[in-house]
This record gives C-alpha cells, sequence and structure tokens, in this order.
C-alpha cells in the first residue's frame, strides 16, 4: 500500500499493528473484521516524482483490511471497501513552519479484544482520542470519531506547548501509554514529545517535555478554551527536576480532575501533570513501558556529531 494507492500515505516512521475491530453498529449483530493499522507517517504533502501526494498535509490513520483479495485494487469506496482512512485536522499556517504528519498511536481494547479507542499524536503536538465503540465502519470519520466536538469540527484532547511566550508547539513522535484509572472508563494518557526526522532537529534545543494527562470522558471543553479541550500546561501540576543532588521528580499533590480556569487558584484538582526536561536538547522519540507504578523510558540528547 503506497502513496499510489492513496495520496495521502507518507514516509511511515512509526509502527503498524494488527488489530481487529468491530465493522457493524454497536446495536447490530456483532461483525469483526482484522486490519493492519498504521499512521500516514511525514511528508505525505511532498511530491517524490510520482505527483501522488497530498494537498493538505493533514494526518491520517489507515485500515488496511488483512482479507482483501490478492491482487485485487485497493478501494475505499463501494459496498465492501478494503481500506478505510481517517483523516485529522491540520492547521495549515502551522505547516508552513512545522511539518505535519503522525508517527504512532496506541489501542485501548474492549472485552473480545477488539478497538475501543485509539489515541495518537502528531508532529503538531495534538493528542487525538478516536472512540470506536459508538460507530460502525460506516461512521469511521474523525467528525464521529472524535468525542470533542464543536460544531462539526473535532478538536484534540490536548496539545503540547512549552513554556515560551509565545509558545512553541512540542511534536508527538511516540506511542501514548495508556494506563487504565480508577473511575469507570477513565483512562490516564502519558506522553514524551520530540523529534528526531530532520537534520535540523539534531540542533533544535527547544525544551521537550513529558505528560499525563487525563481523559474521563468528560466532553466539555475548558472555559474560553478554542483549542483543546484541555486548556493547556495551566490545568496542569508542574513537576520539578533535581538534576544536580538527587535526579529525582517531584510533583505536588493533586486529585485528578477537570478543572476550569475559573477555579483553578483555589483547588488542588488537576487534569494531569507535566516535567520538562532538564537538558538542552532532550527530547523523547521512543515508546515508553508501564511497569507497575511505574512508567520506564529512554531519552535522546543528539551528540555534537
Amino acid at each position: 500500500f503506497t502513496q499510489m494507492d492513496d495520496p495521502d500515505m507518507g514516509y511511515v516512521v512509526g509502527r503498524p499493528q494488527i488489530l481487529k475491530l468491530r465493522t457493524s453498529a454497536p446495536k447490530a449483530t456483532p461483525e469483526y473484521r482484522w486490519f493492519a493499522v498504521v499512521a500516514s507517517g511525514v511528508n505525505n504533502n511532498k511530491d517524490d516524482g510520482s505527483g501522488k501526494f497530498s494537498t493538505s498535509g493533514a494526518p491520517a490513520l489507515f485500515l488496511l483490511a488483512l482479507d482483501k483479495t490478492a491482487g485485487s485494487a485497493w478501494t475505499a469506496t463501494g459496498s465492501t471497501p478494503n481500506y478505510y482512512k481517517i483523516v485529522f485536522p491540520v492547521d495549515s499556517v502551522l505547516t508552513a513552519d512545522l511539518a505535519p504528519g503522525m508517527a504512532n498511536f496506541s489501542a485501548a481494547l474492549g472485552t473480545v479484544g477488539e478497538v475501543a479507542q485509539i489515541y495518537a499524536g502528531d508532529l503538531h503536538g495534538n493528542l487525538w482520542k478516536l472512540d470506536f465503540d459508538l460507530y460502525g465502519a460506516s461512521d469511521w470519520i474523525i467528525g464521529k470519531l472524535s468525542p470533542f466536538i464543536k460544531g462539526t469540527a473535532a478538536y484534540p484532547l490536548y496539545i503540547a506547548k512549552d513554556k515560551e511566550s509565545p509558545p512553541n508547539r512540542q511534536p508527538i513522535t511516540m506511542a501514548p501509554s495508556l494506563i487504565r484509572g480508577d473511575a469507570k472508563s477513565s483512562t490516564y494518557i502519558a506522553f514524551g514529545t520530540g523529534k528526531y526526522l530532520e537534520s535540523s532537529d539534531k540542533k533544535n534545543e527547544k525544551t521537550q517535555s513529558f505528560y499525563a494527562v487525563f481523559d474521563n470522558e468528560d466532553t466539555k471543553f475548558d472555559d474560553g478554551d478554542k483549542l483543546s479541550i484541555i486548556n493547556g500546561r495551566d490545568r496542569l501540576m508542574e513537576g520539578k527536576v533535581d538534576a544536580k543532588k538527587t535526579n529525582t521528580i517531584t510533583v505536588p499533590y493533586f486529585q485528578w480532575g477537570r478543572p476550569s480556569k475559573a477555579n483553578l487558584s483555589s483547588t488542588s484538582e488537576r487534569a494531569g501533570w507535566y516535567f520538562d526536561f532538564p537538558n538542552t536538547g532532550e527530547r523523547q522519540v521512543s515508546n515508553a513501558k508501564s511497569v507497575g507504578d511505574f512508567l520506564v523510558f529512554g531519552s535522546l540528547i543528539p551528540g555534537a556529531s
């Protein structure tokens, strides 16, 4: 499957996954199908000489049916499509300066091993959620799968930005780590930021961070927010890294929740936590592993060469 089959496919740099999805509507007799699911990668808006490329640069998630008849053409139309494509919104203003794209994603599974939700980050720092529990294959579009909708537009759960003024978008390369919460259907999504794909990334010294945000399935946007459901770092608890003495990361006590701007100063409730990587050029481009009560991961600091 190449850009000749669909021009929104770019250079795949992430990890494809083989996943089972329910294709029937929620109240119909369950029908399932297996797919190779892969993010569209990077530079899908660049012509590699084939003349097939995305006109928008929008990231996409491809679902390629494994039961496709050998030798038959790939098609996303007709009574039985053999691939589906979920296209995410992209800011064309940002794309002029920041490469768009999507590398990795993580799937939460249901009771019979089927995909219930997918969380994915993109190179513009957007953390997206797709909820497959509510829809069959005929409705696999971002305007329905995203739980966070204003009008007809889909919005991310969170946008990673640094503390500069104005803030810089922090690219998400890794697959988010998913940890089930105590409350019914709640999920903690942990991810680090950073990119190491272009030659210019070697000398990029902008601050990158690690985040853990709370998805309690509340679809109400924070007061005054116009970009994402959790409106920035002010809704999170800041952690501090003591890199000189004990090499520990300390996050003050808080209660998980969804604070609004109006009551943020008078409550310990936060929608998550974060800390900035302490070293110049430090970033996270590989996945994390959940081990008991710990998240274990490596960070990258490019050398001079």
